[in-house]
């Protein structure tokens, strides 16, 4: 509890189109304790992204967070999940 967590995720766009995406807004207890870092950008053709996730949570317990991604042109968001629990 009141500690941060550090990790580093890749989005990838393995396309040849550039595409826009953004983090839809997370509405859970838990969810709003995270923090990603860019939360939106453009990927060209074939180009990487390290997103930086921190998690500082007050909350205890346990959490199964999925976070949803929008890109723009595709019929499907993708979904980011993180399992865990908060401790004292």
């Amino acid at each position: 509890v009141n500690t941060l967590h550090q990790y580093e995720v890749e989005l990838q766009n393995r396309g040849k189109i550039d595409v826009e995406y953004r983090l839809a807004p997370p509405s859970t207890p838990f969810g709003s304790k995270f923090k990603f870092e860019p939360d939106h950008g453009r990927l060209s053709g074939g180009q990487i992204e390290i997103i930086r996730v921190k998690l500082l949570s007050d909350l205890l317990g346990p959490f199964d967070e999925a976070f949803t991604w929008y890109i723009k042109g595709s019929s499907a968001p993708l979904s980011l999940q993180f399992k865990g629990a908060v401790c004292a």
